[in-house]
């Protein structure tokens, strides 16, 4: 497996197994999406991955004191940076941001995700860009590499069910009580 310099260096900080994954560069799915990940810089083409960060917050201080609101806030991280400096603050694309009152109902949330998605849908096909280094264009690709959130706000944004819901998502009318008729 491909270790880059910035992951060897990352690593020397913990205890290394070879068979340990310690980020997602290292997943065989990562491999499966990405086999050309580690010739980047020779290639024409471009291609990152993101991982989308969803939550909700209360703007408005706590809900003791009786003031209650809900914020959420959609972000980006580049999965392609290297895990040290991936998660500083300046590497982050606050890509939305959900406004108050309350946090949406499934309806709301998809109409909210819906320019997202087909942005991500156009984008996995890849564009050309043009820049000082690539004057004929450089095709960029770009996927969506994971959700980041708690539960709630996951399950909100990918369409799942709660623990204790009957159905599987939110969506179908595939009840718990009917899985062996599947």
């Amino acid at each position: 497996m491909h270790y880059s310099r910035s992951q060897q260096n990352h690593q020397k900080r913990r205890p290394f197994s070879v068979d340990s994954i310690y980020d997602y560069q290292q997943s065989p799915a990562w491999e499966v999406l990405y086999p050309q990940s580690h010739k980047i810089q020779n290639s024409t083409k471009l291609e990152l991955a993101f991982s989308l960060f969803t939550d909700w917050f209360n703007p408005l201080s706590n809900k003791a004191a009786g003031k209650q609101g809900s914020l959420g806030v959609l972000a980006l991280k580049c999965l392609k940076l290297p895990p040290t400096s991936r998660w500083k603050m300046h590497n982050t694309f606050l890509s939305g941001l959900v406004p108050e009152p309350t946090q949406p109902n499934m309806v709301t949330i998809n109409n909210i995700l819906n320019v997202f998605v087909d942005e991500i849908a156009l984008l996995d096909g890849g564009i050309m860009i043009e820049t000082p280094r690539y004057h004929k264009g450089r095709k960029v690709v770009v996927r969506l590499g994971c959700l980041i959130g708690d539960l709630v706000a996951n399950h909100k944004v990918a369409g799942f069910a709660s623990h204790s819901a009957t159905r599987f998502c939110s969506w179908c009318e595939c009840s718990k009580a009917n899985i062996q008729q599947l």
